[in-house]
């Protein structure tokens, strides 16, 4: 089993602020994100993502997603 670990693009805070369990928006679309990813990811991915928008609207862009 290959297990892949994937950060969410980065999001629209200051620098250096730190936003923990905070649900702050993405700085960009995902469109790219996804883009670079799809073709990097096994087709039958088994995809689980954190309820907080930045995780989970590109990991719902990438598949059907089990949230955690």
């Amino acid at each position: 089993m290959d297990l892949h670990l994937i950060r969410h693009p980065e999001v629209a805070v200051a620098p250096g602020t730190c936003y923990g369990a905070s649900d702050v928006p993405l700085a960009a679309p995902i469109e790219a994100a996804v883009a670079y990813l799809q073709p990097l990811l096994p087709t039958d991915a088994a995809l689980f993502a954190s309820p907080l928008a930045r995780a989970r609207l590109l990991a719902e862009a990438l598949g059907e997603t089990h949230h955690r």
